[in-house]
């Protein structure tokens, strides 16, 4: 979903402005709890000060009260206390007691240092007992002593204790707090009510301010940003599709402003100009150079189809020179050969000759593969056809000839030769008896199985050795190769059930498998190995199924020979 400019501005200027008033509105109510909150604590802080104070002025007036009454009532029990008329203080005591306050009065005779009497208040009963109940200890207590004044000289004799209950001023003091703490509340709670009706006044002002803003950015966007931007947008869809071939020419951009749009408009109307003339330019070399190319690329699919051509002629050609599978497999009883070379011509190359002495055969592996090798499998191939007249019956000697006649042909006999090519090889000789077979080999060994019969007196077991004959470490032709070389023959005598193998290197190396591994020699014995109670035809199907399923979507590496013969 395509968004226009307008939006995204509109969509950042809102996010700020939401921002900054949501954040100004948290300020502003945070600073007016506060405000609020102060001048409830200094209205009950007074409130409670004031009263505090009421009650300490309450206490101490009480107190005078009190003391000016213990004074009384010591006055006027000295006489009842001198006449020892507990009845009649019994009386007076009793008026005294109903006075608000007073809980309970002790007169003390110090004469007799004794108590005289003891009045307190039980419930709505005056009791005179000798012993005052614990619970009186709460009271206020206030002592005076009992004076008499007789003929102008006064004497102490007795004291009175006057305990009163300060509870009821403080209970009233109290109860005015709580009232007044009830009526900040109350107070609070109106002065809230009408803080959030003016803040919910504030939100809407500030909604209709938020609109208000929004609402003109939208008109001066639209007018001044938006207008220009799609003229811009539309002169650049009109050059891009003169580039892309839609249009003759490009229109002008038309912005009748001098802001920083306008001086877009004229730059870019310059550079458009500008473009176009490079584009015609280019389209006119464009031109020119696909016509040269048309015909570059006619001559180069020529020249490419000759070549493929003279390929495809030197690969008949080296088919042609190779001996037919069938023909091999007459003569030698039960064989097989693949040669697969990795391009249409290939490095690899697999001999056989028929003489007067027997069968001369075997397996070439030239430098390189394509064309260069395949040049290099038509010289050693002609070569050994001429060699193979003279020396059928005598690899090793052909060997060494065929090494110096291919370091003459290629001059490759001294330093300073451009070329450095050559060729590893094995070859058989079988007698016409297919009695015996004479090997030799220059760095291409030849592999073979005996049949080895075990009786464990019920039947009989047939197991396979593996045996190896190792051919010369020189290799032909090359440089590094001397003139002089004598490679070695090796003869054995052919018994009924050996199969032979001689193969290059190409199938050794291909790679494949989970681990993209080269197959490699221990691997490809133990193939052969497992493949032995099978004829040469089944050995060949299952070599190549193998090796395709090894390979799998890998590249082939070399070109491969192998030859496999039961004589």
């Amino acid at each position: 979903m395509q968004q226009s400019i307008i939006f995204k501005t509109l969509l950042v200027l809102a996010s700020v402005i939401v921002f900054i008033f949501i954040a100004s509105g948290y300020l502003f109510v945070q600073n007016d709890k506060e405000l609020i909150k102060e001048i409830r604590d200094y209205n009950l802080s007074s409130a409670m000060k004031a009263l505090d104070y009421r009650l300490e002025i309450s206490l101490k007036n009480n107190q005078g009260k009190m003391q000016d009454m213990t004074n009384m009532i010591g006055k006027n029990s000295s006489l009842f206390l001198l006449n020892f008329d507990i009845e009649g203080l019994k009386n007076s005591l009793i008026f005294d007691m109903k006075r608000e306050g007073v809980k309970a009065i002790r007169i003390w005779d110090s004469s007799m240092n004794e108590l005289f009497l003891q009045a307190f208040k039980e419930g709505n009963q005056v009791e005179f007992k000798k012993i005052l109940p614990k619970e009186f200890e709460k009271y206020t207590p206030i002592n005076r002593h009992i004076i008499h004044n007789e003929d102008g000289v006064e004497k102490t004799i007795g004291e009175i204790t006057l305990y009163y209950d300060e509870s009821l001023i403080v209970d009233i003091i109290n109860k005015l707090k709580k009232n007044t703490t009830d009526e900040i509340e109350q107070f609070n709670a109106a002065i809230n009510a009408k803080l959030l009706k003016s803040n919910i006044i504030k939100l809407y002002i500030a909604i209709g301010f938020l609109i208000t803003i929004l609402v003109v950015s939208t008109i001066l966007l639209i007018i001044f940003v938006n207008t220009p931007l799609k003229r811009l947008k539309t002169g650049l869809d009109d050059f891009f599709l003169f580039l892309q071939g839609k249009k003759q020419s490009p229109q002008e951009i038309i912005l009748e402003t001098r802001d920083e749009f306008g001086q877009m408009v004229d730059s870019l109307n310059k550079n458009i100009l500008v473009s176009a003339q490079l584009h015609e330019e280019i389209r006119e070399l464009n031109t020119n150079l696909e016509k040269k190319v048309a015909h570059r690329t006619q001559e180069l699919a020529e020249i490419n189809q000759e070549v493929q051509d003279s390929i495809e002629y030197a690969s008949t050609i080296q088919r042609s020179f190779l001996k037919s599978p069938t023909i091999i497999k007459e003569s030698l009883n039960d064989a097989f050969v693949i040669w697969q070379p990795r391009d249409k011509v290939g490095g690899d190359l697999y001999v056989y000759e028929e003489t007067k002495e027997g069968t001369l055969f075997g397996v070439v592996d030239c430098t390189g593969h394509s064309v260069p090798g395949g040049f290099m499998t038509m010289l050693a191939g002609s070569v050994i056809k001429k060699l193979a007249s003279e020396l059928s019956n005598n690899p090793a000697k052909l060997l060494s000839e065929l090494n110096l006649a291919i370091k003459q042909q290629l001059n490759q006999e001294g330093k300073e030769s451009l070329s450095d090519d050559g060729l590893d090889m094995g070859l058989c000789f079988i007698n016409k008896d297919n009695t015996v077979l004479r090997y030799a080999g220059a760095k291409m060994d030849l592999i073979y199985f005996k049949s080895l019969y075990l009786d464990n007196g019920q039947e009989q077991n047939i197991s396979y050795e593996l045996n190896i004959i190792k051919a010369n470490k020189q290799s032909i032709g090359y440089k590094r190769s001397k003139s002089d070389y004598e490679y070695t023959n090796h003869e054995i005598h052919i018994e009924q059930f050996e199969s032979f193998y001689l193969y290059s290197d190409g199938i050794t190396d291909q790679t494949g498998g989970n681990k993209n591994f080269p197959y490699g020699n221990k691997k490809f014995k133990n193939l052969l190995l497992s493949i032995q109670d099978k004829n040469m035809s089944e050995q060949k199907d299952f070599i190549l199924s193998t090796l395709n399923e090894y390979q799998a979507d890998n590249q082939r590496r070399d070109d491969i020979t192998v030859i496999g013969f039961k004589p």
